[in-house]
């Protein structure tokens, strides 16, 4: 009914010529440096594990510099969207009847707030709208009833 039974695949050991290889790789590798294994990639499949070299800068301090130029660029532009953000939640605080005198208001209050305000105006929109109707029909049956009298 559905249940099979599993049976592990057999992978053959490695010979004599790759067990070599492998030895040759670590005994070369053995006193490599914290900063020397930091420019290798690791590439893992279930056949095999290969190893690259990132590509290479000018040197180490360049490369150095460039993270620490792009961390700064990095933090320059998080800090400018964070403010870009506080400040629409500010401005939209500031709209929301009741929040305007609360400067320490938690964003998902502003939130909420705001949804409620939206609800509320929508509701009173849909009562304009149906008073607008009638009034409008209202205005129609009085201009009929002008139009009349002044035949007769």
């Amino acid at each position: 009914m559905g249940y099979r039974c599993r049976i592990p695949q057999v992978k053959p050991l490695l010979n004599q010529k790759q067990r070599q290889k492998r030895l040759t790789w670590a005994t070369e590798k053995q006193h490599w440096t914290v900063a020397q294994w930091s420019k290798v990639t690791v590439s893992a499949s279930p056949t095999h594990t290969s190893y690259h070299l990132k590509s290479q800068s000018s040197s180490p301090q360049s490369s150095d510099c460039e993270d620490t130029d792009k961390r700064k660029t990095h933090n320059f532009l998080e800090r400018k969207r964070r403010n870009d953000l506080r400040s629409r939640f500010l401005a939209l605080r500031d709209e929301i009847p009741g929040l305007v005198d609360c400067p320490k208001t938690p964003k998902v209050v502003i939130l909420t707030k705001a949804t409620e305000y939206l609800r509320s105006l929508h509701i009173s929109d849909k009562q304009k709208a149906q008073e607008k109707k009638q009034l409008k029909s209202r205005q129609q049956q009085l201009l009929r009833r002008l139009a009349e009298l002044k035949r007769t």
